[in-house]
């Protein structure tokens, strides 16, 4: 599957066009085949009015790149906004034009595949499938996310009030919001997407080594995300589910976590680290950091 997402990447690259529609097509084809997602993804439609289920006012401005419905199936893709997406602004120093264009071709795939471990996690969830730390983690939250969702139908058919639903639906959101950072399956999600498009750069390929420097790094540092050496000192999985899902989710969880004993393996579930432990992963980040381009510098 790697090797055709690659192959895929700079096909677009190296005949000068930037990821399209069909592109997006190929890679959600790929890998719902790859993965046997095909009885939770029915297609794929492009829109630029995507809302976010849960109604939350504050999410809600967020710009929304992509988003998978439960009920149909489709996942559906805002091209202007990922088109306008921070991320594909590359200004580094030792970027030549394709570096550049690959790379903004890579972040496209990263939000494809982004959203495709979401459609992966939930298979897990359906499968009720628990044999990891990491699993047992999405159970717990895509479990809650479930609770939302029928207490939402059930005032919808009529079966609570307003008085009972609105207030635990609105709680749920700002918990969501505030936590989202910290979300355990947001992580997983933004982990491994990076991790298959570092896996599918051809190590060989010297001329690629920019680009696989760039993906890289963004892999290492989405490991980072929620961590706070000098404010809270509560992990980001510690956070999320005893905020959003309850104390005994992360209490069942933490029970689990004494034999996780590699680094990144900690980082990667959002389990408690030393303070050394943050800055020696500061230190290999900075190993893989490129000079950006002063916009201001004078013109000679």
């Amino acid at each position: 599957m790697e090797e055709q997402i690659f192959k895929l990447i700079y096909d677009y690259s190296v005949n000068g066009k930037v990821a399209d529609e069909a592109f997006i097509d190929k890679i959600v084809e790929l890998v719902v085949n790859t993965r046997e997602l095909n009885s939770l993804v029915s297609g794929v439609s492009y829109s630029s009015d995507l809302e976010e289920r849960e109604g939350s006012t504050e999410f809600s401005k967020r710009k929304v790149l992509a988003t998978h419905s439960i009920d149909t199936g489709i996942i559906s893709f805002n091209m202007e906004n990922i088109y306008n997406n921070d991320k594909l602004k590359i200004n580094f120093i030792d970027f030549n034009e394709f570096d550049v264009l690959i790379t903004k071709n890579m972040e496209i795939a990263h939000i494809i595949l982004h959203e495709l471990e979401h459609v992966y996690q939930r298979k897990m969830f359906l499968s009720n499938n628990k044999d990891t730390i990491e699993n047992k983690i999405i159970n717990y939250d895509f479990a809650k996310r479930e609770e939302l969702i029928n207490l939402i139908n059930k005032y919808k058919n009529g079966e609570v009030s307003a008085e009972e639903a609105k207030p635990v639906i609105m709680d749920y959101s700002r918990k969501r919001v505030r936590n989202y950072k910290y979300s355990p399956n947001e992580r997983f999600a933004e982990i491994n997407s990076y991790k298959i498009l570092a896996s599918s750069i051809p190590a060989d390929n010297k001329s690629l080594y920019n680009v696989y420097k760039y993906v890289f790094r963004l892999y290492l540092c989405e490991h980072r995300m929620g961590y706070n050496l000098f404010g809270n000192h509560l992990t980001p999985t510690e956070c999320y589910l005893t905020d959003v899902v309850g104390e005994d989710a992360w209490k069942d969880i933490d029970t689990c976590t004494s034999d996780v004993n590699d680094l990144f393996d900690r980082l990667y579930l959002g389990l408690s680290i030393t303070p050394q432990d943050y800055r020696d992963l500061f230190k290999i980040l900075r190993d893989f950091s490129f000079k950006r381009e002063d916009k201001r510098r004078r013109r000679h």
